[in-house]
């Protein structure tokens, strides 16, 4: 995994940002989720220690982890990137992640990510969300798995 991890954080560095550049990485993410298919138990423990990690090709990792594994565990780690992330791609699988452990979360912990989604949709930290043309309608859709998952 750290090879795709390096590989993620390259095209972050040295590729301009633009629709070519966010295939090339969504590729990673896909090749890291098919890895975490063939192994779930395995992508599970690892991702803890990837979405803590202060590289960013390590927690894009952790997040195709979890999208796989849609282990409730790392939800507060999930939601601290979805709250602190640093880019809007990486907000974006966040929010994937989350829709994937929607049905397996607590009633607490519905609520919890629910109250940190809409926190989000007014964005507290003025990074430009409402300018992004998938993020608020992602945050949306994240929030209505959230309320259906409560039913």
């Amino acid at each position: 995994m750290k090879i795709l991890a390096a590989q993620y954080e390259g095209l972050r560095r040295d590729s301009p940002a633009g629709p070519e550049r966010t295939s090339a990485m969504t590729r990673i993410v896909n090749e890291a989720r098919v890895r975490a298919a063939s192994s779930l138990g395995t992508a599970a423990r690892k991702a803890p220690k990837l979405l803590r990690s202060p590289s960013e090709g390590d927690r894009i990792i952790g997040l195709a982890f979890t999208q796989e594994s849609g282990d409730p565990a790392v939800l507060d780690d999930v939601l601290n990137l979805v709250k602190y992330s640093a880019s809007a791609f990486e907000m974006f699988h966040a929010l994937l992640a989350v829709e994937e452990m929607a049905f397996k979360l607590t009633s607490d912990q519905r609520a919890t990510a629910m109250s940190v989604l809409a926190a989000e949709q007014r964005d507290p930290r003025g990074v430009g969300i409402s300018a992004d043309l998938g993020l608020p309608a992602l945050i949306a859709r994240t929030l209505a798995e959230l309320s259906m998952a409560s039913t």
